[in-house]
């Protein structure tokens, strides 16, 4: 999802806390499988929400806009893009040394290209072909066949739809093998320097964002919060969030090496919610009574002013508390229900990558309907989400795909 206008610190030195119980399905943290599914629903609904007039760049857009609406979906959108990409990849940095250590550089990189590359590749000039051609003809008018369609685009016309995640995984984790392999040639114990480094106090994290919202806020005075530089004419990316996504991914690393997820306190989940509130009602305060809503929305988003410096400062802010709060508040839960979570597991990965071409088939199906588009919205995201879990479960059972997928 692209919004349109349209270095870890050293963690402080603490008292020894005790590791919360932890749910396990099968070797993974139950918590983190429900919590990439509230992950995932986050992504079907930012592109269900361009898709009714929130600010973006989606695959397929429904003609009919009200102003209400779209200026309450941009919001839930803006609230979701601060965090969620950013909370996807501190996972899967969080697993990502666990994945090499079992299986070793060979073996880990046989499975990134077949869980990563490969479906990557597919999506990128097969699968998008059907969403595409639904909004070519839906909003211009195209009057060819699917096939003759897929022809003419195949090598011209690639997208990558939710697959630069994939392509930009695939560059952390070069990055983090060459890391592996140069400690591998350095000083006995090298490799061990991150293990064990003290747990993050709530001034170190709030530090952590800081550090976030001045990489974002450098970044945006060349590349716009919103805007995108495309790799390999293929992959357009939101450079103004790598920052956020670079350093969510070693703090994943370290994270996992020294087991952060389990030391936290969760006497913080207080501190994090009421904070994540507040967060959360100063972004409208903010951009309404800064006048976005009058046409100053580039202003937020680039420029040495106070009101791109204030924007990137929040969504340093807003990740790391957002990202706090929802994961201590899953860690601790007393009712953790681990047959949903082992469920979630095996399907998010498939319900991430497919859910274009359902979302994109039931909006096409709803544009025809006199519907207003919040209650457009209100029915495809849950349609689309309960559609996009039942066929991934119908694709696994595929010998062969479960492997991927």
């Amino acid at each position: 999802m692209q919004i349109e206008q349209t270095v870890v610190p050293n963690a402080i030195a603490q008292k020894k806390v005790v590791a919360v119980p932890q749910v396990k399905t099968a070797s993974r943290l139950g918590y983190i499988d429900t919590l990439r599914f509230i992950l995932t629903i986050l992504v079907i609904m930012v592109h269900a929400a361009v898709t009714y007039g929130s600010l973006g760049d989606w695959t397929y857009n429904d003609p009919v806009r009200d102003e209400l609406t779209s200026i309450v979906l941009s919001i839930l959108v803006i609230l979701s893009q601060a965090f969620f990409m950013g909370l996807f990849f501190f996972f899967s940095g969080y697993f990502t040394p666990r994945a090499f250590d079992r299986k070793g550089a060979v073996q880990f990189w046989k499975d990134r290209l077949l869980r990563l590359a490969l479906p990557m590749a597919l999506y990128t000039w097969v699968l998008s072909k059907v969403p595409n051609y639904i909004n070519a003809v839906d909003n211009t008018g195209l009057q060819v066949s699917f096939l003759d369609y897929f022809r003419y685009t195949f090598w011209s016309q690639p997208d990558k739809g939710p697959t630069w995640f994939l392509f930009v995984l695939l560059v952390f984790c070069v990055g983090y093998t060459l890391i592996r392999l140069a400690a591998r040639l350095g000083r006995p114990g090298q490799s061990n320097r991150f293990t064990n480094l003290a747990t993050p106090t709530v001034g170190g994290m709030l530090l952590f964002a800081l550090v976030m919202g001045i990489g974002m806020f450098a970044v945006s005075q060349i590349v716009p919060v919103g805007q995108t530089y495309t790799i390999f004419g293929i992959f357009d990316l939101q450079m103004a969030f790598f920052p956020q996504y670079i350093l969510m991914f070693a703090a994943g690393m370290l994270a996992y090496r020294s087991q952060w997820l389990a030391s936290l306190p969760g006497k913080t989940l207080r501190f994090w919610t009421w904070l994540s509130v507040g967060v959360a009602i100063f972004l409208p305060v903010f951009l309404l009574g800064g006048g976005a809503a009058e046409g100053r929305l580039e202003e937020y988003f680039t420029g040495l002013n106070l009101r791109c410096a204030i924007t990137n400062m929040w969504f340093g802010l807003a990740c790391v508390s957002f990202s706090a709060a929802l994961t201590l508040w899953l860690r601790d839960r007393k009712n953790q229900n681990a047959s949903f979570a082992a469920f979630a597991g095996a399907n998010n990965y498939a319900v991430y990558l497919i859910h274009p071409l359902i979302l994109v088939a039931i909006s096409h199906w709803l544009r025809f309907m006199d519907l207003t588009p919040a209650v457009k919205f209100s029915i495809a995201l849950p349609l689309t989400a309960a559609v996009c879990y039942l066929v991934s479960v119908a694709l696994r059972q595929i010998p062969g795909v479960k492997a991927i997928l």
